[in-house]
Parts: C-alpha cells; structure tokens; sequence
C-alpha cells in the first residue's frame, strides 16, 4: 500500500531524521535563506524558500547548534546548512525537517518525505558543481571560436 510517514501525527508538522550530536545538515532543494532564528519550540532553525517547477516551497530545518549561511545567502542543494543538536524542545538530538507550500498566498504543511531524493544531497552538489564547470568551459570555447572566425 505504500509507504507511511510520521508526518502530521497529533500536530506534528514535519519529519524527525535521527542525526548524531553535530552532525551535518544539507540543504535538500536549492533556494535562498529567508529567515534564522531562536524560538523556545524549534530552537535554532533555518528557513529556506525554493520555487521548484512553478511553486513556491519553505523548507524548515530544526534543533540546530550552529547555522552556516546568512539570510538572503542562495544556498545549492547538498550545501552545508548547519549542524544537528537538541535546541528547543526537544527529547534528543535529531533534525526536525518540515516543507510548506505556497497555496493561493498562504504557507501549508505538507509533508517532506514525497519530495525527498534517494540521493545524498552532497551527491547532487557534487554533480551540479560539475555540470556548472562545464557549461562555463563550453562558453568559454565557444566565445574563443566566434573570435576567431570574426578575425577570418
């Protein structure tokens, strides 16, 4: 019948990934910080705000010690986020990870775990670093080439 997330359960708006104290979280869809904060139930978490194929997501990363980009900051998917800790209420250390959509100009939860990759997102960084350097060397080759057919 499929698979079956904790999502929504008795309030909770998102998913908890089991992560180590300090250990490292990647961004999972490219976009651009929009907010950082502290609040006594999140503890420290980064929002970030992606448009994937015409709609508008905010993806929510929770409980976090420490943070690495800036708000404003366009952050690739794989990129480093920040690191997993126990801020806020919270049991133990884990990622508390929730998504929202933009619908008709309000934010609502959806659930994460349909739009999650099978691939590890350092992976993804990995091979769109790559694609990236060789769109900039075929540009390259191609302007050298238009130069020198313009010198004749």
């Amino acid at each position: 019948m499929g698979y079956k997330s904790l999502y929504g359960d008795k309030g909770h708006l998102g998913i908890d990934l089991y992560a180590i104290h300090g250990q490292e979280v990647y961004c999972i869809q490219k976009g651009v910080v929009s907010q950082i904060d502290v609040n006594p139930k999140s503890g420290l978490d980064v929002r970030i705000i992606s448009d994937i194929e015409g709609k508008r997501f905010k993806h929510i990363y929770e409980h976090l010690m420490g943070y690495q980009p800036r708000i404003g900051d366009v952050v690739e998917t794989g990129q480093l986020v920040g690191w997993a800790d126990n801020t806020g209420y919270s049991s133990g250390d884990h990622l508390h990870l929730q998504v929202e959509e933009l619908v008709n100009g309000v934010w609502v939860h959806i659930d994460p775990l349909p739009l999650m990759s099978d691939s590890f997102a350092k992976d993804i960084l990995f091979i769109n670093n790559k694609i990236k350097y060789i769109k900039e060397q075929i540009a390259l080759l191609t302007d050298r080439l238009a130069n020198y057919l313009r010198k004749g």
